[in-house]
């Protein structure tokens, strides 16, 4: 098992303790992801872990993957874990389902 798999395996073991879906959203541009949406709702901060609404719901939790990373330095990857199946990303930005496989992944 190479540290990338035993990274991502360690992720989802914190961030799948008790949220039912965990997403791979990457995008390029600031930290937080503006325009990004959970349930419809944008987030309108991503801070201490936390992932919360423009109103102030609570949408989930996150961990940084990649942070200014890429070759702008404006590239970001982040792991969310919500128990909304509905996410769309920022414009021009992707979303797919965290593979939950032990020993595999899609980071």
């Amino acid at each position: 098992m190479t540290d990338r798999m035993a990274q991502a395996d360690y992720l989802r073991s914190l961030l799948g303790a008790t949220k039912t879906n965990q997403f791979k959203m990457t995008w390029e541009g600031t930290k937080i992801p503006r325009g990004a949406t959970i349930n419809g709702i944008e987030i309108g901060w991503t801070q201490h872990g936390n992932v919360t609404g423009v109103g102030g719901e609570q949408l989930g939790q996150y961990e940084r993957a990649t942070e200014f990373g890429g070759a702008t330095g404006e590239q970001h990857v982040m792991i969310i874990s919500t128990n909304y199946a509905n996410i769309t990303p920022p414009a021009g930005g992707t979303v797919e389902p965290v593979i939950r496989e032990k020993g595999r992944h899609n980071l």
